[in-house]
């Protein structure tokens, strides 16, 4: 894929800073360490990685910091475009919440000047999702609706099914159990007035944030989503705008053949073909939305084994936008998350190894630094910066749920 427009010339400053600022705090770590610097770089909480440890809080610190403020300029120097705007949503067996999310859709449109369409694509379903979703069509107030029929199973076919079908410039595409705010079109429009973005995500929460396994999941969405997805849109990274809430330029879509079939992860697999014709993916974490989540471990295992296979499939399809050099994307945080993906399956092989060898040999052992040291290099660096998300978006409450949280990570 070669690219077809050119960053910017104020993206390209803001990358330039966000790299420059990098270079900077990667000078100072590793420039002449000592005094506090050196001490707090050899706790064992942190693995004892030395002093890029805190660099790399540093940079991801700068660089959410940076997109944040730069979202917020551009937001607050635009009027509200009435451009005509799409929901996109696929369901499959989903007669207990399509109705809820058609009319939050709803509640959206009625705060956006904008003519808005919502198209429903069912998909293969046995319930009474047909039936639940053209009642919940017919009570809306601000939009019009229509319920399609695909019927071949896969969620990407369903997208693919209903994009045939319309011609609106703003495609969002929201699951069937999602829910967005009031505000979500007011805030989510504004962003395609900068001709260069060609994708815009935000935050999706879940719904039972009060239970355990729901905090965790909060936990979780705001250091990966809101904090680095944040930090790599400062630099044109982000490399996945989560399908349960993603919104793109209709005609991209379009031009690129419609969402990959047959592949687990179409929409990081869209995400990253869009940056690679040369427009910005934006994820705005004022942007919110609630999504339902795993509610039994079996289930969560199979999501998490879903978006590890994604993984390799989206690899495997733009691989070549590494040697392209098409961005950082292509460059750095595509390879990195390959290279991340290996080292989290070995996470919880190192500490069983850690502990039997532990148990062999406890007089030789010198505990607890040895195991300090490797759930340092594996947890501490995480934990520290998992203080600062939640510091950021000012869930301190939630401090409670780390030990949890980082069982549940390992």
């Amino acid at each position: 894929m070669s690219t077809r427009l050119r960053c910017p010339l104020r993206s390209q400053i803001g990358i330039g800073v966000a790299l420059t600022g990098f270079a900077v705090l990667l000078w100072w770590g590793f420039s002449e360490p000592g005094g506090w610097r050196e001490s707090l770089a050899d706790l064992p909480l942190l693995g004892r990685t030395g002093p890029a440890s805190l660099v790399l809080v540093a940079m991801a610190a700068m660089l959410s910091m940076i997109e944040m403020a730069r979202i917020e300029w551009g937001r607050a120097r635009r009027d509200l475009p009435a451009r005509p705007v799409a929901f996109l949503v696929p369901a499959h067996n989903e007669e207990r919440e399509i109705a809820a999310c058609i009319e939050s859709l709803d509640a959206a449109a009625a705060n956006y000047p904008g003519p808005c369409t919502i198209y429903v694509v069912n998909n293969a379903s046995i319930d009474a999702t047909v039936q639940v979703a053209r009642t919940a069509l017919a009570g809306c107030g601000a939009t019009r609706g229509t319920v399609l029929e695909c019927p071949r199973p896969g969620k990407a076919r369903a997208l693919n099914w209903g994009l045939r079908h319309l011609s609106e410039d703003i495609l969002v595409r929201v699951d069937a159990d999602t829910l967005v705010p009031p505000s979500f079109l007011r805030r989510l429009v504004p962003l395609f007035r900068d001709p260069a973005v060609g994708a815009v995500g935000g935050l999706p929460l879940p719904k039972q944030s009060a239970s355990w396994l729901g905090s965790i999941r909060t936990v979780e969405v705001l250091y990966n989503v809101g904090f680095l997805r944040v930090a790599q849109g400062a630099v044109d990274g982000v490399m996945v705008v989560p399908g349960m809430l993603a919104a793109y330029r209709r005609r991209l879509v379009v031009r690129l053949g419609g969402f990959a079939e047959g592949v687990n992860g179409e929409d990081a697999d869209m995400t990253i073909r869009i940056g690679r014709l040369g427009y910005r993916v934006i994820t705005d974490p004022k942007i919110r939305a609630l999504t339902e989540m795993p509610q039994t471990l079996r289930h969560l295992r199979e999501q998490r084994l879903r978006w590890t296979r994604g993984l390799f499939h989206v690899a495997a399809r733009n691989m070549s936008t590494v040697w392209m050099r098409q961005g950082l994307r292509g460059f750095w945080f595509l390879p990195a998350s390959i290279f991340n993906g290996g080292r989290r399956s070995i996470v919880l092989p190192a500490l069983v190894y850690l502990g039997i060898l532990w148990l062999l040999a406890r007089d030789s052992f010198e505990f607890p630094h040895q195991i300090l040291a490797v759930g340092g290099e594996f947890l501490g660096l995480h934990m520290v910066l998992m203080i600062a998300v939640l510091a950021i978006y000012r869930e301190l409450g939630k401090l409670r749920i780390l030990p949890m949280y980082a069982a549940f990570n390992v």
